[in-house]
C-alpha cells in the first residue's frame, strides 16, 4: 500500500502540474513559415507586463531574416523555425542614444528574444516561449492605419 502511495502522489503531481501549464496558453497551436511571414507583430506583453509607450516589433522574411523596433534602436538577427523548436539569433542593432526607460526595454526585448525556444499560435497572436516553456515575449499582429 505504502509502495503504491509512493508511486501514486508523484504522478497526480505531474499530472496537474501539466494541467496548470496547458490551463496558461489554451486554444495554443504550432506555427508555419506563413503565419510568421509577411505580418509585423507588435509587443503585447514583455514577461507578463504590458511595455510603456511605443511597443517594440518584429518581422520575419521568409529567408529566415527577422528585424523591428527594439524599444530604442532598429535591431535585425536570423530566426530557425524547426517542427516545435523555434530560435532567433545572430541579433544586432542600431546604437542610437535613447531615454534609460527605453533602453531598459530594448535591453529585455533583445535580451529575451535570443532565451526563445518555441513559438507557437494563440488565435491570432504570436507567442514566444523560453526553454522552461515561460513566456517571454507575446506579439499580437500589428494593424497600420490606412494610407490616405
Amino acid at each position: 500500500m505504502r509502495r503504491t502511495l509512493r508511486l501514486a502522489l508523484p504522478l497526480a503531481f505531474l499530472g496537474l502540474a501539466a494541467c496548470a501549464q496547458q490551463s496558461t496558453l489554451p486554444d495554443a497551436t504550432a506555427i508555419t513559415p506563413e503565419f510568421l511571414v509577411g505580418t509585423q507583430w507588435e509587443v503585447s506583453e514583455l514577461y507578463g507586463q504590458p511595455v510603456p509607450g511605443r511597443a517594440p516589433t518584429i518581422a520575419f522574411s521568409d529567408d529566415n531574416r527577422s528585424h523591428g523596433y527594439a524599444g530604442c534602436n532598429q535591431f535585425f538577427g536570423h530566426y530557425q523555425l524547426q517542427g516545435d523548436a523555434f530560435s532567433i539569433d545572430r541579433i544586432g542593432s542600431t546604437r542610437k542614444l535613447c531615454e534609460e526607460e527605453r533602453n531598459q526595454i530594448e535591453q529585455r526585448y533583445l535580451r529575451g528574444l535570443k532565451t526563445v525556444r518555441q513559438a507557437i499560435r494563440q488565435d491570432l497572436d504570436l507567442i514566444l516561449l523560453d526553454e522552461a516553456q515561460q513566456v517571454v515575449v507575446h506579439f499580437r499582429p500589428l494593424t497600420e492605419a490606412p494610407v490616405l
